[in-house]
């Protein structure tokens, strides 16, 4: 199950997309005046999809590239102008699959003429062919002119479809069979995808997802098909309820076979009753920073079909020394934070232990998004860190918590209200020690041994506590102010690790948990 309630605010970090998305999300936004997660979710599914058939990214100190494809979730209700937002950046992608689509019809009907025109010159050749044999003549002039003429057979045009909605698991791969360079499974009201048979089959998400061969097993072997090498991005926006059918009936479904951990959810706060209009004449043209965007979209779109029509291989884009490290350092903080009993993101670990990846392709899509790049900075990697960042915290606050951990943090909250009720100001005395026995006999219940040392333990992990000569019989209150979170140690965003302490305080004393 899930949170079903959308973030108090949208402190989404878009001044971190670099400049050319960064323009046209602004843009959009001005026009729409929708809420910048969502926005920001369209402008890069839709970059996801221009890029992902021109590039792979290879991870440092993993095994084999990896696909540039991004999925995207947004939980929004109708009326949040997500449709309005898709129309600027998924324009290109539109405009360009139509001119293929008249290119093909066109191509098909001169295709149909050009076959009737070959057969029946390999008709004729073939009946000079035997009438020479049978004279006895030398029929090698004939043979090679036959072989030449084989070999020139017309080509049925490519048929290449960019944006799939409504379809069955069995079409997508034999759309992606077709057109395996780039495509998105785009849907505002994916309600009816996820009820449906489209997402039925979550597995193979995860395949395309990670690069792998997708296939269709059949008893006949003629109608079996298998596609190696198809790149796909997901943007579907669905209404919070729906959520539930993709999740199953027992609430995790979703989850356990790996489908979320490689989606990027979001869930923003609704900007309806705020989009107030002054009266003005709106200019007719485009602001430059959504015009800037379509256009690369449209030029990355067109690189990446001439590379599958000249059967070139993706160029996999390498890390900068310096963007090796930030990114190196990242995956290690978070992998340091997934042990199963008290790890900060162990609630979360599925989603965590994917995010440098998430961050990776990321950052391999902001360099394709402003040139012809080879390798990924230090700035791409910075950029990407904080967007995922945002992600990852929007994960947690919608899944983590299970009813267990819940209670454990609620007990660990008054404990430490307790403790610090009673601790001197800093500055004031010397530091109070609690002992254990004095929290089983004074300290807020439940007062039981197990449940005193399952908060312990969490207030340990977590920093807000820390214990006396390594006794685990006497506790100090931390500085929690420099201890909350080792993330902050690599110098990540302060809003990210601030946002995993445990507590936060007022004015009046009373302690509540912080958003995540």
């Amino acid at each position: 199950m899930f949170n079903n309630a959308p973030s108090v605010t949208d402190n989404y970090p878009v001044h971190h997309l670099p400049p050319l998305i960064l323009d046209a999300v602004n843009d959009v936004r001005r026009l729409t005046k929708a809420s910048t997660p969502l926005i920001a979710a369209s402008a890069l599914c839709a970059m996801a999809t221009a890029c992902q058939g021109l590039a792979d990214v290879k991870r440092p100190g993993l095994p084999g590239p990896t696909p540039l494809s991004l999925y995207f979730l947004t939980l929004a209700d109708s009326g949040e102008r997500k449709t309005a937002a898709d129309g600027f950046f998924f324009e290109p992608i539109r405009r360009l699959e139509k001119t293929m689509r008249q290119q093909y019809a066109e191509g098909s009907v001169n295709f149909e003429s050009d076959k009737k025109i070959w057969l029946a010159k390999i008709r004729g050749l073939e009946r000079r062919l035997g009438k020479e044999s049978q004279a006895g003549r030398n029929t090698t002039a004939v043979e090679e002119e036959l072989s030449q003429l084989m070999q020139a057979a017309p080509i049925l045009p490519a048929r290449m479809r960019f944006m799939l909605s409504d379809i069955t698991p069995a079409a997508l791969i034999s759309e992606l069979r077709l057109n395996p360079c780039t495509a998105v499974l785009h849907s505002n009201e994916a309600a009816e995808l996820i009820k449906g048979r489209t997402l039925s089959d979550l597995p193979r998400f995860n395949c395309a997802w990670d690069g792998q061969t997708l296939d269709k097993d059949r008893k006949d072997q003629a109608n079996s098909q298998w596609v190696e090498g198809a790149r796909l991005s997901t943007g579907l926006a669905v209404q919070p309820h729906a959520l539930e059918f993709l999740c199953g009936k027992g609430g995790s479904y979703a989850r356990e076979v790996g489908y979320l951990a490689r989606t990027l959810v979001a869930f923003p706060n609704s900007t309806a009753g705020q989009r107030f209009v002054d009266g003005s004449d709106n200019n007719d043209s485009l602001p430059s920073g959504i015009l800037t965007f379509q256009s690369q979209v449209h030029q990355l779109l067109l690189k990446a079909i001439e590379r599958h029509h000249n059967g070139e291989a993706r160029r996999v884009l390498t890390f900068e020394p310096h963007a090796k490290h930030r990114w190196v350092a990242f995956f290690n903080q978070i992998e340091s934070q997934l042990n199963p009993l008290f790890g900060r993101l162990s609630p979360i670990k599925d989603f965590a232990a994917k995010a440098a990846e998430h961050a990776a392709r990321m950052a391999a899509i902001f360099e394709m998004a402003q040139g012809d790049a080879q390798t990924i900075s230090e700035d791409s990697v910075q950029r990407a860190l904080a967007i995922i960042e945002w992600y990852l915290w929007e994960f947690d606050r919608l899944f983590a918590k299970s009813p267990e951990e819940k209670d454990i943090e609620k007990h660990a909250e008054k404990i430490l209200a307790w403790m610090r009720s009673r601790s001197p100001l800093a500055g004031f005395g010397a530091t109070r020690t609690f002992t254990r026995r004095e929290i089983q006999q004074s300290g807020p219940r439940p007062r039981d041994p197990e449940s005193v040392s399952l908060v312990l333990q969490y207030l340990l992990t977590h920093g807000h506590i820390q214990s006396v000569f390594g006794s685990d019989k006497g506790f100090q209150l931390s500085n929690t102010s420099k201890s909350l979170s080792n993330l902050e140690s690599v110098n990540y965003s302060n809003n990210f690790t601030q946002s995993r302490g445990l507590l936060s305080s007022d004015t009046t004393g009373t302690f509540t948990r912080s958003p995540i």
